[in-house]
């Protein structure tokens, strides 16, 4: 496997230049008409009474919530990093924060806003509580793409240095730059380190692959809704509805939020080769042009582009401007279809997790089997499992 499909890199979510230009897809109106005319309907209130059904009647851990949630309007959002947060978090901000009051599209609030979970969340029956859940395999997969594989060094040093160090014992000095950057951790080697972070039984594993029933603890905190990234579009939509936000802003995120949503997803992955910060501490370890084809990649890996190559070589890069770079990704995602994009996802899913032995899946069903259940996701999924002795 090449090493950029192989890696996965931190994200920040960071702001983008003021001055950065916002395309409209031309290709995206079907879909969008098609959402808006047969809307599916969420399970999310569902769910949350058939989880507690099975809390009490079987044997969960039990455990305080880790990092809390943001409120608002007597509304609790529990918080489980690489699920949808940063636009939960600019939900909860246009009701919050005067500055953003007036805001009709969430996605208008810039990604360096910063606004920090509050109190842990309360089962006063005076009050609404969500939690958004997601695939334990998608979710370590995207964990390790958007804070591993892509160019971001915060998060090298964070997990990658001593996962390289754990797993790779000699200190040859093909390994030197390894253990001091930590920007080449395979997906591999990721998993070995989830897995040993676990058996080590630390307190608090980062919150990218912590147990989501650890973090939101819905067995002892009762959840009126629980939606699901696969389900986001709509199931987001009933948080904002609780929220009371405007009806501008309901229509739009009904009629153009997928849209949104993806163009904002392609913004953030192309801003990190171009973050300041990031480039002092990524340029030591890789290149820019590097950092590009990461970048690149790992708008491949979530399904926002097609599968060609970025269309540049080394040598046509020195000059290229974020903008540009936008308008290369949002020209590769409309000459490719919805159905080859998904195909894309799904492919790469399967070829990460086809480097994990089935031993290392077992154990990670064990440590994940509390999400699974409670949550209603397939632990032996056919596209990591099938074939596999």
């Amino acid at each position: 496997m090449n090493l950029i499909q192989d890696l996965i890199f931190v994200t920040r979510r960071p702001s983008l230049p003021s001055n950065t230009t916002t395309i409209a897809p031309r290709n995206e109106s079907t879909v969008v008409t098609q959402a808006v005319k047969s809307p599916k309907q969420t399970d999310g209130y569902n769910l949350a009474k058939r989880l507690q059904s099975k809390c009490h009647a079987g044997t969960y851990r039990q455990q305080e919530v880790v990092f809390g949630s943001y409120f608002a309007v007597s509304t609790h959002t529990c918080i489980i990093w690489k699920i949808g947060t940063t636009y939960l978090k600019r939900l909860y901000m246009m009701k919050k924060l005067p500055e953003f009051r007036a805001i009709i599209n969430p996605y208008d609030i810039r990604f360096d806003k910063r606004y920090l979970p509050g109190k842990k969340i309360s089962n006063s029956p005076n009050d609404t509580r969500f939690m958004y859940v997601r695939d334990p395999y998608e979710r370590l997969l995207s964990g390790y793409v958007d804070k591993l594989m892509a160019p971001n060094p915060v998060y090298w040093k964070i997990i990658g240095v001593p996962a390289i160090r754990m797993s790779r014992k000699s200190t040859h000095n093909s390994n030197l730059k390894s253990f001091k950057c930590g920007h080449d951790l395979t997906f591999k080697e990721y998993i070995t380190y989830v897995i040993a972070t676990f058996q080590s039984k630390k307190p608090n594993p980062d919150g990218h692959f912590d147990r989501m029933t650890k973090l939101c603890n819905p067995c002892k905190v009762k959840y009126d809704f629980i939606g699901k990234m696969e389900t986001f579009a709509e199931d987001s939509i009933e948080l904002a509805k609780k929220l009371k936000v405007s009806s501008q802003t309901l229509n739009l995120l009904k009629s153009d939020g997928g849209k949104n949503a993806w163009l904002d997803a392609v913004k953030d992955s192309v801003h990190q080769p171009f973050d300041a910060e990031f480039k002092i501490g990524y340029k030591p370890c890789i290149s820019f042009y590097e950092a590009i084809l990461r970048s690149w990649r790992k708008m491949q890996v979530r399904g926002l582009i097609g599968k060609e190559d970025f269309p540049l070589k080394e040598n046509q890069v020195a000059n290229i401007t974020e903008n540009m770079f936008i308008e290369m990704a949002v020209k590769s995602r409309e000459q490719s279809s919805s159905s080859e994009r998904k195909t894309l996802k799904h492919n790469y899913l399967k070829e990460m997790f086809s480097t994990i032995t089935i031993q290392d899946l077992e154990k990670i069903r064990k440590i994940y089997a509390d999400d699974f259940n409670l949550f209603e996701y397939d632990d032996t999924p056919e596209v990591i499992f099938a074939g596999r002795e």
